[in-house]
């Protein structure tokens, strides 16, 4: 704890002693829970953490700055500085005066930007110590006022004045600095001439106070204020240029001129008005660009797009874009309205035309109506941009018409990992009356338009979508009731041919045998009764073997390639049984198990055993081969023999194998084709394509048939 000793040899040694003393490290006893912050630097560095538990405070410090009105009150030790907490200003009577030594006991609480000292359980313990010298201000240049870091603390800080006014209990200074504006608030000036006169503008400046931050609704530092307690802390160094004396540039050599201190110094440039909107900013075009400047509060001419003139302001970098502020307008001559670059027949970046006077056409994409005016969406010949207006007219553009607009571009750009500008969009500013001019009206079809026929017709499909489900449920019925009377017919047809198969094979053998039984009983010769029991016995054996084939036709477990095939290559195994004649037999063993219609396989099992038989009684063959394979959906079967041949042009009269084969064939959508040579043997190939037909087809396939034979 300092006490008046120690503040006088500060005093005596000069800012150098202070310097030093707030170099010291932060005395912050942490070992007990009931430690005390000794110093304001210690203050400064507690963590949000270390401030929820509310640690204690009891530092000495002097007060540089106190004002009851706004409940500001700022002290400052050796080792850094920090403001009272607001709440706590109202019970302090009387309220401390600048420079008073104070010994404050509370706690440490969160303020604005950085802790701030507030009062614990038994509220703000104050004990006065007397009057000390304020500390010296330590010297900052402006890149040194931004973040907070010296908030409170009592500086010193070199700018330009560009604007003042004067209130009943502050008077407010704008300074120019490297960062931007500072408000300067010192003690309140008579009236506005004494404090012109005091601090002219564009006059350089000294000025030391204590320095506070403007933070965010996030509290983050956006700005800062710098507080002077009395006139002698603002010190002239140079009074404001002539205006005649400023240099006269180029718009394009703003940037040139604007430097990063506080003694950026003011320019002159000419250029002809584009636009004007007073209180705010002016728009100048010279032969190299176009600038806006950002106006002061001194005395101008009133001026008019197309007037020639001499601004004078500070340049400054503003959002990606170099710009004169606190300018003044001086009316050289009058002029014509400027004309406006068209962009629609310029191919460059419209980059190079920001803050110029310009004209560009498109299509209407958007209309919104905000607070401001009316915005305007357009397709333009550079992308998509948005058109201002001040307000909305009557007849304002619909989404749809072709626009024209006349105003300020406003080109938004970022900058590359390269280090180039990148244009982003384009706004133009239409300048009233008639920034926006109506090309073309947009059609007919309006979004109103275009949703009632969009009604219209969704509501003429649903009726549509309606009366097909009914005609879908309407043929699916049919067709239920159609697929049902073919089930039957085809049942129908199945029954008969068992029918017809039984009566035809089994029954005519069992018709042979009664006979030749009656015989066998009435026959007196022994041999002549052997020979009628063995022929019998051959009688019996075809009917059985017509009874297995009717059984394995009408079971449907046969209804496979596979075992198809297998009973194909068994049909001419028995046949060949007991006779000198070979049988050959090529069957890949991995047939698939597709399925095969009953009616197909009867007929194909009943062709392959046809042509068996053909081979046997007529060819004289020595060796007979069935060789079968399946690719893809056709299942191909060859009967071949190596006998004496036989060619199908000569076929004796009576003879109806061949004939019964292809009928065979052609009844279940399949074909038969012979190849013999007179000597060289006889091969007949069966084919039949796998789901080609079906019990359902059969009838009408067999009537088809019958008719291509009888042609």
């Amino acid at each position: 704890m300092l006490r008046m000793s120690d503040t006088r040899a500060m005093k005596a040694n000069g800012p150098l002693a202070w310097t030093t003393a707030a170099l010291l490290p932060a005395l912050v006893v942490r070992a007990g829970a009931g430690a005390a912050v000794t110093t304001l630097q210690a203050l400064r560095q507690l963590s949000q953490t270390e401030l929820a538990a509310a640690p204690s405070v009891c530092v000495t410090a002097t007060v540089t700055l106190a004002r009851q009105p706004q409940k500001l009150l700022v002290v400052q030790d050796a080792s850094g500085a920090a403001a009272v907490h607001p709440r706590e200003l109202d019970d302090l009577t009387p309220f401390p005066q600048l420079g008073e030594r104070l010994i404050l006991r509370g706690v440490a609480a969160a303020g604005r930007l950085s802790p701030a000292i507030a009062g614990g359980s038994q509220g703000l313990q104050v004990e006065r110590l007397g009057r000390a010298e304020l500390p010296p201000p330590l010297p900052l240049s402006p890149r040194d006022l931004v973040g907070g870091r010296y908030e409170h603390q009592r500086v010193e800080v070199e700018a330009i004045v560009r604007a003042s006014r004067a209130d009943r209990e502050l008077s407010r200074i704008e300074l120019g600095t490297g960062i931007g504006r500072v408000t300067l608030l010192a003690p309140p000036a008579p009236d506005a001439n004494g404090l012109n006169a005091r601090l002219p503008e564009g006059a350089r400046v000294r000025a030391r106070g204590v320095l506070s931050s403007i933070v965010n609704r996030r509290g983050e530092w956006v700005g800062c204020l710098l507080h002077a307690a009395a006139w002698e802390d603002i010190s002239l160094i140079a009074p404001p240029p002539a205006p005649e004396g400023l240099p006269l540039a180029r718009l394009d050599e703003i940037a040139r001129w604007g430097t990063a201190g506080s003694d950026s110094p003011p320019i002159r440039v000419r250029g002809v008005v584009l636009a004007v909107e007073w209180g705010h900013r002016a728009f100048l075009r010279d032969e190299t660009g176009a600038a806006v400047l950002y106006l002061g509060r001194a005395t101008m001419d009133r001026v008019a797009p197309g007037d020639h003139v001499e601004a004078a302001g500070y340049p400054i970098l503003l959002d990606k874009r170099w710009v004169l502020q606190d300018a003044t307008l001086r009316r050289l001559a009058g002029g014509l309205p400027p004309t406006p670059v068209n962009l629609d027949s310029r191919h460059e970046d419209p980059a190079l035309f920001d803050t110029d006077l310009v004209r560009l056409s498109g299509q209407v994409i958007g209309v919104s109506e905000h607070s401001s005016g009316l915005w305007l969406l357009m397709q333009t010949r550079h992308g998509v941009a948005e058109v201002a207006l001040p307000h909305a007219p009557e007849g304002a553009p619909t989404p749809g018409a072709w626009v024209e607009a006349v105003g300020i571009a406003e080109v938004f750009a970022r900058m590359t990992a390269e280090g180039h500008t990148e244009t982003l969009g384009l706004r133009v500013h239409a300048l009233p009356p008639g920034g926006v001019r109506v090309l073309r009206p947009a059609p007919w079809w309006t979004p109103r338009r275009l949703a009632a026929v969009i009604a219209v017709v969704s509501g003429g499909m649903i009726w549509l979508g309606g009366w097909v489900l009914v005609l879908q449920r309407i043929v699916r019925r049919q067709g239920a009731r159609l697929r049902e009377s073919v089930r039957q017919e085809a049942v129908w047809q199945e029954r008969t041919r068992i029918a017809r198969d039984i009566h035809d094979d089994v029954g005519a053998v069992l018709t042979q045998i009664a006979l030749m039984s009656d015989m066998c009983r009435d026959e007196q010769d022994p041999a002549a009764r052997t020979d009628a029991v063995a022929r019998i016995g051959e009688a019996s054996r075809r009917a059985i073997e017509a009874l297995d084939q009717i059984v394995w036709t009408v079971n449907p477990s046969n209804d496979r390639v596979d075992r198809t095939v297998s009973y194909c290559c068994r049909i001419v195994q028995g046949l060949l049984e007991g006779l000198p004649v070979r049988c050959r037999l090529d069957v890949p063993p991995d047939l698939p198990a597709r399925p095969i219609a009953a009616a197909a396989r009867h007929h194909l099992a009943m062709a392959v055993k046809e042509a068996a038989r053909n081979a046997l009684r007529h060819a004289g063959a020595q060796e007979i081969r069935l060789a079968a394979r399946c690719a893809e959906a056709m299942l191909t079967i060859e009967i071949s023999d190596d006998g004496r041949g036989l060619v199908t042009d000569a076929v004796p009269a009576g003879r109806s194998g061949i004939r019964n084969i292809q009928q065979r064939l052609i009844e279940i959508g399949g074909r038969a084709s012979f190849e013999s040579r007179p000597g060289g043997g006889t091969s007949v190939v069966l084919q039949v394509r796998l789901g080609a037909v079906s019990p359902q087809t059969a009838g009408w396939r067999s009537r088809a048939a019958d008719e291509k034979l009888k042609e």
